[in-house]
């Protein structure tokens, strides 16, 4: 007798919990279709794809900017060379005043340093005509000219001072020589 009461007391629990399931999944499936009534999902779900569509189009644009940005650092590192590079020519400048220096070319690698002596024809002495060139060109200036190579001073100097308007080179010095 006591087995038949032990499975009717354990048939009658899995009744009872067998029901209290049914009864949790349909009072679950009501509560969820009122949410959803009430929720509105659809513009729950648009509004998650336009903001993931936000998101791509986000991440895109950092990418870019982090493209031109990195353009720019190597822009910047090149201007901080040529500032430099600037400076220290102001400082040799300043160790002798009373010299003009004349620049032609930019120190670059590859690059040589040439010294030439230029004067010019139509330059006239103190008290002459007036005369479009600068009265200093009447004696040789000094002209430091950056090339690769003698020849190449040469050609960068005809172009900055060119014959047609008086000057003359009188003088090339190539690195090294005396």
């Amino acid at each position: 007798m006591d087995a038949d009461r032990f499975l009717a007391a354990v048939a009658l629990a899995v009744f009872f919990a067998a029901l209290s399931y049914g009864a949790g999944r349909l009072i679950g499936a009501v509560l969820v279709g009122m949410l959803r009534k009430k929720a509105n999902t659809a513009e729950l779900q648009a509004l998650i794809d336009r903001r993931s569509q936000l998101e791509r189009d986000f991440a895109a644009r950092t990418g870019n900017l982090r493209k031109v940005m990195t353009e720019v650092d190597a822009e910047v590192k090149i201007l901080v060379i040529r500032r430099k590079q600037a400076e220290y020519a102001k400082e040799k400048a300043a160790e002798s005043p009373e010299r003009i220096m004349r620049l032609v070319g930019q120190e670059v690698r590859g690059a040589q340093r040439h010294v030439a002596l230029v004067i010019n024809k139509y330059a006239k002495a103190a008290g002459g005509s007036k005369s479009a060139v600068d009265v200093a060109w009447a004696t040789a200036q000094e002209v430091e000219v950056w090339a690769k190579s003698a020849d190449d001073a040469r050609v960068e100097l005809g172009r900055r001072y060119p014959e047609s308007q008086g000057f003359k080179v009188t003088s090339l010095v190539e690195p090294g020589a005396a």
